[in-house]
């Protein structure tokens, strides 16, 4: 539990709450989430995430190499995959959106045959996809403007995208879905919670006018992504009881921050809102996903990270939406450690899927990451495959 900025004495009152709920014997749960969905799967999963990283052995690139990197990875052993779609990033794989239209919305994007292959893959028990809608591109959702003006549409292409996936799930009924957000704590703080933080010029500009220890546009942002995550669980919820698929739709909501936002606050004198802490009690999701960096680069404890956010998503099962680590400036030996630490940590703290970053080969901001060379040779895979 994190005390800080110049709201203590409301901070105080949660964790009092928490340790009287504890005493009682009612738990965590009881305090901090309702009971929420709990996933169909068992054990846990091992994922990829394919975000920029494709095998380049395809006779052209597009659509057809997303299949192939979902083939690679399920004859590897991996049961789970992660998407993102997003107009930007499946023109990026060299799929060709135009058939979209000038304004395309993401269920569109699923009629593609090769990217639609690539969720329906039988060997995935467990599909996540990265979804803002187009209607909320960028981080529009995080702002009150934008959110009210687009609401309305944003809803009805969320639940045109989850009527698109349900053929797929009625034929495949071992097949769980994720809907998830990317890193939420980025839409808090205008879409960079490292330049927040490191950045005194762009952290002024984001914070506005402050007062009282806090900054109203955080809050306000903060608000706005409540609406926006409580309006796609309400869907979640009424579709799959509508359509009868139990817990094999779930909503998860993602956070990119623990400690180390916390401390940052203690530092400037401000009580600055985060996902995990301030959202996630107000939303009560399925799922908590943990995009997990912050736990390694920045002298923390994996463990520890674990243990809070457990204590703020009660029984809500806690996924690694992003783990990796980079193999620049490291060996082999040290990779391997990396991982293997990594994946006993969070079996220990009863995570449920884990979708390494990423499944090929990928230099994104000058660092190499993936568990497959773009020829599909093992890159990190063989470090880490013992371990699972």
């Amino acid at each position: 539990m994190r005390l800080s900025g110049n709201n203590g004495a409301a901070r105080m009152g949660r964790v009092l709450g928490f340790l009287l709920a504890m005493a009682s014997g009612l738990g965590p749960c009881r305090t901090v989430l309702a009971e929420p969905m709990q996933p169909a799967w068992s054990g846990m999963v091992a994922g990829a995430y394919i975000w920029d990283g494709l095998p380049e052995a395809q006779a052209e690139r597009g659509s057809g190499a997303v299949a192939r990197a979902a083939e690679i990875l399920a004859e590897n052993g991996l049961r789970g995959i992660r998407l993102i779609v997003n107009r930007q990033q499946l023109k990026g794989f060299g799929i060709d959106t135009r058939r979209c239209g000038a304004s395309p919305e993401t269920d569109c994007f699923l009629a593609d045959p090769g990217f639609r292959k690539a969720i329906a893959n039988p060997a995935f028990s467990v599909v996540a996809i990265t979804l803002h809608e187009v209607a909320l591109s960028g981080w529009k959702m995080a702002d009150p403007a934008q959110l009210a003006q687009h609401e309305a549409a944003s809803l009805r292409e969320f639940r045109r995208f989850l009527a698109a996936l349900l053929p797929i799930l009625k034929d495949q009924p071992g097949k769980t879905i994720i809907i998830a957000n990317r890193e939420g704590d980025h839409s808090i703080y205008c879409g960079a919670t490292a330049r927040f933080l490191q950045d005194a010029q762009f952290r002024t500009s984001c914070l506005g006018e402050t007062g009282a220890g806090r900054s109203g546009r955080l809050d306000a942002r903060r608000d706005a992504l409540i609406r926006w995550y409580r309006g796609r669980q309400r869907e979640i919820e009424a579709f799959r009881a509508a359509h009868g698929l139990e817990n094999r739709l779930l909503h998860a909501v993602e956070f990119n921050t623990v400690h180390r936002m916390s401390d940052f606050e203690q530092r400037i004198g401000l009580d600055l809102p985060q996902t995990l802490f301030d959202i996630v009690p107000q939303v009560k999701p399925d799922l908590c996903s943990y995009s997990a960096y912050s736990s390694f680069n920045n002298g923390y404890s994996f463990r520890e990270d674990l243990a809070t956010i457990r204590a703020h998503c009660g029984t809500a099962a806690i996924i690694l939406g992003e783990l990796g680590f980079s193999s620049q400036g490291r060996s082999e030996e040290k990779l391997g450690e990396l991982y293997r630490k990594a994946i006993a940590d969070a079996r220990a703290g009863g995570v449920r899927a884990i979708f390494f970053w990423q499944g090929f080969e990928s230099r994104a901001a000058g660092k190499e990451y993936g568990l497959f060379r773009r020829d599909g040779v093992p890159f990190h895979w063989h470090l880490l495959r013992p371990a699972l």
